[in-house]
């Protein structure tokens, strides 16, 4: 597909970088020049300084024969023109990021569909809501649901005196906690391993496991994981993903501390936020941790605009005593240290989420939905099997299935099914693949027709 991105910060260099890597033709805008000379020499794509919403520079995008336009920059009104004078050119798809809820509130009567937008994604509120799955079960590392709420996706860390230890999957298979769950991934020394019968479950391993929701918690239960959630949570940043999360908090009755370092921005919070303690200060600075209690908190989010900062602060509220960390962290190479040397309990990411939405919409086949996972290279896809596809034809055991894919649940007239090798895929059957990006184009053809 011919896509033209507008914005080439977090989000949209991420969508180019792995869109180019599906062999799609990408044009990149942005009126940053140092940030189109470091896209055009990363990738393999057109990058064009100047204005999205610019008809001209449009044109030399040639926004004519667009399949997608995607605005995506930091601002809503630069991104909301652009989708404007893109749908004028009669661009199939559009996607809008708008993070201002206010644009598109019922009561202001202005409607995406009128403007031509297809999908508008607010990356900060879906960032909130992820970050709200973690802090309700804060043991966990991800968290994702599919088809209407029915599979979902967890993962967590192997710890050193975890009764999984030295033990196969074959050996597990038959425990009633692991019947009606798949473990889908094993992260090891930074590489995703798709597991096998004889796969040995280490000390330190990130397992990722999916399967019927109800099941989930016993499966947890025998890896000797709980779901506690979290009734004292310190936030570290007050921008709009903080905001977001704190108000999703206090309306589940949790503990509140909230620190931002702007004085003007920590007064407006302290006037939105009616049941948080709004403490102005630098979350890198140990006393101003110990002043919002971290000692005692269930779990600390790094929410400021800074990686660095947020990867510092982690660190030394994990050292002050905090139970579970989590980071914001946007640039990948600081996602892999993080990862690598084991110093954050759990990341976030922004692009990645939002990223996870906009594919949705990109992808070949019947895509129902896509979640980009934060510490592996790899995606979710909930796909529909329709009438002629080829995965339709054999048990799974004879599919000849990408070897860098797995099956993890079938749904069925609504109902999760076991995704073994003597299950048949039919008509109508939402299925959850996870996959490695070097695998997506060979899924893609298992259920086209």
């Amino acid at each position: 597909m011919h896509i033209v991105i507008s914005g080439a910060g977090e989000v949209g260099s991420f969508l180019a970088a792995k869109l180019v890597s599906e062999n799609h033709n990408i044009v990149l805008i942005d009126s940053d020049p140092e940030r189109i000379a470091s896209a055009g020499g990363k990738y393999d794509l057109l990058a064009l300084v100047g204005n999205g919403s610019s008809p001209q520079v449009l044109e030399k995008a040639s926004i004519n024969a667009a399949d997608m336009f995607i605005a995506v920059t930091n601002h809503d009104e630069v991104n909301i023109v652009a989708s404007m004078v893109a749908s004028r050119y009669g661009v199939p798809r559009i996607i809008t990021r708008v993070s201002n809820e206010e644009y598109f509130a019922p009561h202001h009567g202005l409607h995406q569909e009128a403007l031509g937008i297809d999908l508008v994604v607010n990356p900060e509120k879906l960032c909130a809501d992820e970050l709200m799955r973690l802090l309700m079960a804060r043991e966990l590392i991800e968290s994702q649901t599919f088809a209407d709420g029915l599979v979902q996706l967890v993962g967590f860390e192997v710890e050193e005196g975890n009764p999984l230890i030295d033990h196969t999957l074959a050996e597990l298979a038959g425990h009633p906690g692991v019947q009606r769950v798949r473990l889908v991934v094993i992260e090891r020394n930074q590489q995703s391993i798709i597991p096998h019968g004889d796969e040995l479950i280490l000390a330190g391993d990130h397992l990722y496991v999916m399967g019927a929701v109800e099941q989930i918690p016993q499966a947890l239960q025998m890896a000797g994981i709980s779901q506690t959630r979290a009734r004292r949570v310190v936030i570290a940043g007050g921008g709009k993903t903080a905001r977001y999360l704190a108000l999703r908090l206090e309306a589940e009755s949790v503990d509140v501390r909230l620190i931002e370092e702007n004085r003007e921005r920590s007064e407006e919070l302290s006037r939105d936020l009616h049941h948080t303690l709004v403490i102005q200060g630098k979350a890198r600075n140990i006393q101003t941790l110990r002043n919002a209690g971290i000692e005692a908190c269930d779990a600390f989010v790094a929410l400021t605009n800074e990686d660095e900062d947020n990867i510092l602060a982690s660190i030394l509220a994990k050292q002050c005593g905090a139970a579970k960390v989590t980071a914001l962290i946007q640039h990948p190479e600081y996602q892999a240290l993080v990862t690598s040397l084991n110093l954050i309990d759990a990341t976030v990411s922004t692009q990645l989420i939002a990223a996870g939405v906009i594919l949705k919409l990109i992808r070949r086949g019947h895509i129902e939905s896509v979640a980009a996972l934060h510490e592996i290279k790899a995606e979710a896809i909930e796909l529909v099997a329709t009438a002629g596809s080829k995965i339709l034809k054999k048990p799974l055991s004879e599919l000849n299935f990408p070897d860098k894919a797995i099956i993890g649940a079938i749904v069925r007239n609504g109902q999760p099914l076991v995704a073994n090798g003597d299950q048949q895929i039919e008509p109508g059957d939402h299925v959850i693949v996870f996959t490695l990006p070097e695998a997506i184009s060979k899924i893609e053809k298992f259920f086209s027709t």
